[in-house]
């Protein structure tokens, strides 16, 4: 694999792919619903699936990329329409018939990856982001790329260990997401592990963002409001969040009432189980 010396070829396609669940209701956001109920708790999953495809399909990112939509389950394309994955901006993949589990994850992106690679017009990056972190700058989407384009993967850090961006160079095979230690502290480690264990250069992440939080649990998604507050969530596109901040009066009262309700934590528990 070349460095970051080598010449970057501008021209080169990339392919962007937003990993997401469709939201349904008891079964999205299953960690939040204790505290905020299942309704809320699925109000703030559109909102995170609605202000990421905005974000990556609105933004300062160039018109050309191709932008791949990756979603579960598969019956609910119209559903993700409505979202906002739209053509000819958006393309539509569904992932074959399985819940997007950490026991299923490594070998779903696979299986996008290399269904991107098979159907890409010419050879270049292809970065794969998550609908948990809708505030991602665009500038971190598109230094990966340029990154990518010279033959060194990306894996940026989340604060809880995993990562919400992993950019792929042209030449990395599939396997590259075989193996890896999904939704644990390790997550980011054991995925530069297995890019290294492939003889892919991994870069260091943007020190100019550091890590950056996805929103899994209420303080996940209290950080991502203080971001929203101060002005960081606009980043170089400007865009915000305005899914997230049209429910955001509603979040920032229930977020204060440090009262769980026994009843939708149980319900959140049995969803995470297949009850």
């Amino acid at each position: 694999m070349s460095d970051d010396s080598d010449a970057a070829a501008p021209d080169a396609a990339t392919t962007l792919v937003v990993v997401l669940k469709v939201p349904t209701l008891g079964k999205s956001k299953t960690r939040l619903i204790p505290r905020l109920g299942t309704d809320l708790a699925l109000q703030v999953a559109t909102a995170l699936a609605q202000d990421t495809l905005l974000r990556f399909g609105a933004s300062q990112l160039p018109a050309a990329w191709r932008r791949v939509a990756y979603f579960a389950p598969a019956d609910k394309a119209a559903e993700l329409a409505a979202l906002g994955a739209v053509e000819p901006t958006w393309e539509r993949l569904a992932m074959r018939p399985h819940d997007l589990g950490s026991s299923e994850l490594g070998s779903l992106l696979r299986a996008g990856y290399e269904h991107v690679r098979l159907t890409q017009s010419s050879s270049g990056p292809v970065i794969f982001v998550g609908m948990d972190a809708p505030d991602l700058p665009s500038v971190v989407v598109s230094r990966a790329a340029d990154t990518a384009r010279r033959g060194r993967a990306v894996v940026h850090d989340a604060t809880d260990g995993g990562y919400v961006l992993c950019a792929l160079p042209e030449g990395c095979p599939g396997s590259a997401f075989d193996d890896v230690e999904w939704s644990t502290a390790r997550t980011a480690a054991s995925q530069k592990a297995r890019f290294e264990a492939l003889g892919v250069d991994v870069a260091p992440i943007d020190a100019s963002v550091g890590p950056w939080s996805d929103v899994d649990e209420p303080d996940d998604l209290r950080r991502l409001l203080e971001r929203l507050d101060d002005g960081r969530s606009r980043g170089d596109d400007h865009l915000g969040c305005p899914a997230l901040e049209a429910i955001k009066p509603r979040l920032l009262a229930v977020l204060a009432d440090d009262t769980t309700n026994d009843d939708e934590a149980a319900a959140a528990g049995a969803a995470r189980r297949g009850e």
